[in-house]
């Protein structure tokens, strides 16, 4: 079984078209390092481990054997991480740095012994980050090349890649049927990875993902077809998923559109269908393990139970959610016949409208009774506060008085011993505490009320909308 471990490091992973252009397959292109460099690198090494050379020697000798690492490269370390960029010429960094700690070590007066060693493992540590520096160069060359190699083979449709920042290329296959691997690499949280498959100019959305995420986003979900994770490994993924796409296209493209368009709509709407009578909720988990081999192992799923008003809340966003994806499932109609998908939608939000209006009412009376109820709290804790801080600050001032240590054990013994001395503050402060809690917790449920009858009136908003523009 292939290592996928090794993709962008030993190899690279391409899909490939077969001489007689039937089907495409997976194949593995070697990074092989340029002999030539590889050489003048291992001198470079030599230098390095010989202490007596300076960062200065080791920018020289680079400048002098190894210009070709000082070119501009795109290449990212991580897929996720952001500012890896490598400039032309970057190492320059390391000599303006190298200059302001030699300059800073001149600075310091000679018996300040300690700062003056601070200063010199800096040195050493810059030294050996400009080592680095260079062998992420190499690495970046030598990847570099290997593109090279596969953009002049024209069989080769797509490969792995690390490029820093947007690409969009489009592989058309056949006259019906085109993918695109999308990627945006090195920018830290707004990276992604997306494989977009694309018939007869219809991009096919994964419609499933609707139902199989609990927090799953519209927008986020008709950007791509299949969504992958910032790995190397998962370029195995996303080209395996290319790869069985575009031969099931090429050899049968009525099973084609039944399992990527027919079958995903089937997936969202039965499992919408069943959100309406059930409260029990499997949804898959968003982070994914890989076997020893960086192979995925299954996705894990978590069991969700609702009930109340947040149950309801809940259907609503799933449901009237749902219709979103209408002007998008109507794009197929060209290719078979959506109109009973369309009509299933329609009939699930319908029937959960006027369970979330009848919602809405539940609602403001709860938040009524929790209202009147926080005001008569409120009645009782206004004349209790100045008691209380009275107490706090005698006993602040208590332990102030009688603490010799000032440890937290020797503070909590003498707030103790201050209550035992004054027993109607006991009393007090737990029936002060005990309201206080109760206003606490009054809150938080007014706010989570608040929200969840802000978000049902919004459903009920997006379902009247879809009805009355459809009169």
């Amino acid at each position: 079984m292939k290592d996928i471990n090794l993709i962008n490091k030993k190899e690279l992973c391409v899909l490939k078209l077969s001489k007689d252009k039937r089907n495409v397959y997976l194949e593995y292109i070697p990074i092989v390092p340029d002999k030539n460099i590889s050489e003048k690198l291992k001198q470079f090494d030599l230098e390095y481990k010989s202490n007596s050379n300076s960062i200065l020697f080791l920018i020289e000798f680079i400048e002098k054997n190894l210009s070709e690492l000082l070119d501009a490269f795109s290449y990212c370390v991580s897929l996720k991480d952001s500012y890896q960029q490598l400039p032309a010429n970057g190492h320059a960094y390391f000599a303006t740095r190298h200059s302001e700690l030699i300059k800073q070590l001149s600075d310091i007066p000679t018996d300040n012994t300690d700062w003056i060693e601070i200063v010199k493992n800096d040195i050493s540590d810059l030294r050996t980050k400009f080592h680095s520096y260079i062998n992420r160069r190499f690495n970046a060359f030598n990847i570099a090349q290997a593109y090279k190699i596969c953009e002049n083979n024209t069989d080769i449709l797509s490969f792995s890649h690390r490029r820093i920042g947007w690409t969009k290329p489009i592989y058309p296959l056949t006259p019906n049927f085109a993918f695109e691997i999308k990627t945006n690499f090195g920018y830290g949280h707004v990276s992604y990875f997306f494989t977009k498959l694309i018939y007869l100019g219809i991009e096919i959305i994964p419609f499933s993902e609707w139902v199989m995420y609990p927090h799953a986003d519209f927008s986020e979900i008709i950007r791509y077809s299949k969504k992958h994770n910032l790995d190397d490994k998962d370029w195995y993924f996303a080209l395996t998923y290319a790869k069985d796409a575009c031969n099931l296209s090429l050899t049968n493209e009525q099973a084609f559109v039944d399992k990527y368009i027919m079958s995903e709509c089937d997936k969202m709407i039965n499992e919408l269908e069943s959100i309406l009578n059930k409260n029990e909720f499997n949804y898959h988990l968003e982070h994914v393990k890989y076997d020893e081999k960086g192979f995925r192992i299954e996705p894990e799923t978590q069991k969700i139970v609702l009930a109340g008003h947040e149950l309801i809340e809940f259907r609503g966003e799933k449901i009237s959610g749902a219709l979103n994806f209408i002007e998008k499932i109507l794009s197929f109609e060209k290719v078979r016949s959506m109109n009973a998908f369309i009509d299933r939608i329609k009939k699930l939000n319908l029937k959960i409208l006027p369970v979330l209006q009848n919602e809405v009412p539940l609602i403001n009376s709860e938040m009524i009774n929790l209202q009147s109820r926080l005001a008569e709290i409120k009645g009782k804790l206004a004349p209790m506060q100045e008691t209380y801080h009275s107490y706090n600050k005698k006993s602040q001032d208590f332990v102030n008085n009688n603490a010799v240590k000032k440890t937290i054990d020797e503070i909590k013994e003498l707030q103790d011993k201050f209550i035992s001395l004054n027993p109607d503050f006991r009393q007090f402060r737990m029936e002060f505490t005990s309201l206080n809690n109760e206003h606490n917790d009054i809150l938080k449920k007014l706010n989570a009320l608040e929200t969840t009858n802000r978000k049902i009136n919004s459903y009920i908003g997006t379902i009247q909308k879809y009805f009355n523009s459809t009169k």
